[in-house]
């Protein structure tokens, strides 16, 4: 590899940075430090870089208890690592083996899993993960193996609601060299030379010989990835728009007209709305079926079915569930109402100002320049969080519905509204403080009313 300055670096992470919309200025970033070369990388260049950012940058580390001295050995390096650097530090544990065998999950996704849920439970704006080029490229490798249309082809997102991967444009390689470059040294977890995990096998056998034949195979599949995911996030718009243009009805007749690639993006949306999640050979094989002209029929689904009737088609959830199920408002594309549990969601023109109105509705009013992605009624989700208001602290969103004494039912059933970017709105809590209306783009009004208010 040629050898760069510290410079290179520093910029090269500042555009990728300013291009995806990673960090805003007065953000508060947490780094999520493992120890490994590319944590280590991405504290050094976020701190040289946090003027330019204008953000506040801290540090934790999670020790999910599975490697014992190596685990307490690489907790200590990162609390070290950040004194000397003086970056605030919070170290947080967790047992992932007795997670595993709570929610029935493999070690290696427990500990995923319960890392970011104690990264999400910090007070900060953003969470930066490490993920590299060479990252994307082992998993696009994975989902290649095992089956993928586009969105699985286009690999690791730059961002995920607060997670961020600012030191994705850089490779393994360039991550140890900004160690060097810095003169700071790194830990290497023993766990990544074990072949037993898939993307072990694909970087120690397949990426080096990769690597080899073309060279700069993880730069150019990421510039491949970021274009399929602008491409599969525009497709998904025009399959919202097509729907919401029949009046957000779902039948035999639209899937007829539309381009069967928009039609297979309709059905799996749909069928998301009602709980049920459907790779691309289900997708095919519903779609066959609804274009069959078959009078009646129904498909039974793993969460939901999947009925026609003389040209009308739903996705209806599983009877004996009382949780309602996410519901996209599918913004933008015109005016939609969706169900979740009592209450009746609606994207629309809001009622007239009047005092008295707020007494039956609960309206959410913002910018379309605010929305990222599409709109999302669903219930809450670990990693949620929420400001009351400016001068109050975030909180995760389950934490202020147990201080408020709310059943696992009513949890259940109080509808969050969400974009990519995280929580906008909870009836009885109001607007988080963090997603205030940005200028620009058409006035949105999204309208929230108990079915039993309204007479449904």
């Amino acid at each position: 590899m040629k050898s760069r300055d510290k410079a290179f670096y520093r910029e090269k992470v500042l555009g990728w940075i300013r291009r995806n919309g990673l960090i805003a200025p007065g953000s508060r970033v947490v780094c999520a430090l493992s120890g490994g070369a590319d944590s280590v990388a991405m504290l050094l260049l976020l701190r040289e870089l946090g003027p330019a950012l204008g953000a506040e940058l801290c540090a934790a580390h999670v020790d999910h208890m599975l490697r014992g001295d190596e685990s307490r050995r690489d907790a200590a390096f990162c609390e070290a690592l950040c004194r000397r650097l003086d970056v605030p530090f919070t170290l947080l544990r967790g047992d992932a083996r007795a997670k595993a065998g709570r929610e029935g999950l493999g070690t290696e996704e427990a500990a995923r899993k319960l890392r970011y849920e104690l990264l999400a439970g910090l007070e900060a704006d953003r969470i930066a993960v490490a993920h590299n080029a060479d990252d994307n490229l082992e998993t696009v490798l994975m989902r290649l193996v095992r089956g993928g249309g586009a969105r699985g082809l286009s690999g690791i997102p730059p961002r995920t609601g607060r997670v961020v991967r600012p030191v994705m444009v850089l490779t393994r390689e360039e991550t140890e060299a900004v160690c060097r470059l810095w003169d700071e040294a790194f830990v290497t977890d023993s766990t990544n030379a074990d072949e037993a995990f898939l993307r072990n096998r694909l970087r120690r056998r397949v990426v080096p010989e990769l690597k080899a034949q073309a060279g700069a195979v993880p730069e150019r599949v990421l510039e491949n990835s970021l274009i399929l995911r602008d491409e599969d996030e525009f497709l998904d718009r025009q399959a919202a728009r097509a729907l919401a243009d029949n009046g957000g009805r779902l039948d035999r007749a639209l899937l007829e007209r539309t381009d069967r690639v928009l039609a297979l993006r309709i059905l799996r949306q749909t069928a998301a709305q009602a709980g049920a999640e459907l790779d691309g050979a289900a997708a095919r094989r519903l779609l066959e079926t609804a274009l069959s002209g078959r009078a009646r029929f129904s498909v039974s689904l793993p969460g939901a079915d999947f009925r026609g009737e003389y040209g009308a088609l739903s996705f209806r959830a599983k009877a004996g569930s009382d949780e309602p199920f996410p519901a996209s408002l599918l913004f933008p594309g015109g005016t939609r109402s969706v169900a979740f549990g009592e209450w009746r969601v609606s994207v629309g023109a809001a009622p007239a100002q009047e005092k008295n109105i707020y007494r039956i509705f609960n309206i959410f009013e913002t910018t379309s320049a605010t929305i990222q992605g599409a709109l999302v009624v669903r219930a809450a989700e670990s990693g949620d969080t929420f400001r009351r208001n400016a001068g109050s602290g975030r909180k995760p969103l389950r934490r202020i519905y147990s201080d408020r004494k709310l059943t696992l039912r009513e949890r259940r059933q109080t509808p969050v509204l969400a974009d990519r970017a995280g929580v906008l709105y909870v009836p009885g809590l109001g607007v988080n403080a963090d997603r205030p209306a940005a200028d620009g783009g058409e006035k949105v009004a999204i309208i929230f009313e108990k079915k039993r208010q309204s007479g449904q």
